[in-house]
């Protein structure tokens, strides 16, 4: 009930919006180990929406949730201490977050580890890990491990030059809207032979197929 009665106020629903109430009854449902409300009332915090902008409360809502096992808390907390300004970076704890969200299935968080070891942003660069998780990714859909793997691909990062598959990953992620990659696509068909080609969008239709 205490849960209801805050989405309730945060969406307006049969009663005015109001956040600061909602923040209210999510702490109240919170404190008793609901965590859809420990998840909301922290990104409340994280917002500042109704609530003062307070990234540590956010951070220790996100950590109540992620503990009990939401895969978007733990998301956001990779993403808090790897990219947001208000928190000193911390890319161990931001790896640790990442790879339990990514271990339960969650593409977002397993497009931005792969990321981190690739870039090797205070971790060691490991292409091997990176490729792993930014394959698991990409063949959920993530558009940005698409185009990270046609990079990778591409310009032969921690493994041999591969057009096909670079071909292969920046034109699913072009089918998606990413401009950039089309024209990475186009790029790399050219140095391409019309097998190549051919191959590269067998894989392709193979993939949408399969998903």
């Amino acid at each position: 009930a205490q849960l209801r009665l805050g989405e309730a106020y945060a969406r307006g629903e049969g009663v005015a919006r109001y956040t600061p109430e909602a923040a209210r009854w999510y702490e109240r449902a919170g404190n008793q180990g609901v965590v859809r409300a420990q998840l909301l009332l922290a990104q409340l915090y994280d917002r500042g929406d109704g609530v003062p902008d307070d990234v540590n409360l956010a951070l220790r809502w996100y950590e109540r949730a992620a503990d009990a096992g939401s895969r978007v808390a733990q998301r956001r907390l990779g993403e808090l201490h790897a990219d947001d300004p208000r928190l000193s970076r911390n890319y161990l704890a931001a790896a640790r977050w990442l790879n339990r969200a990514a271990e339960g299935g969650d593409a977002v968080a397993q497009s931005r580890l792969g990321r981190l070891y690739a870039n090797g942003n205070g971790l060691p660069q490991d292409y091997g890990r990176s490729i792993q998780w930014l394959e698991t990714a990409a063949a959920q859909g993530d558009r940005r491990a698409q185009s990270e793997l046609g990079r990778i691909y591409f310009s032969g990062l921690g493994v041999e030059p591969d057009y096909v598959k670079a071909h292969l990953w920046w034109n699913r992620a072009a089918a998606q809207g990413d401009s950039l990659a089309g024209n990475y696509r186009d790029i790399v068909a050219r140095r391409m032979s019309p097998q190549q080609i051919v191959e590269a969008q067998r894989l392709s239709r193979t993939l949408v197929v399969s998903n």
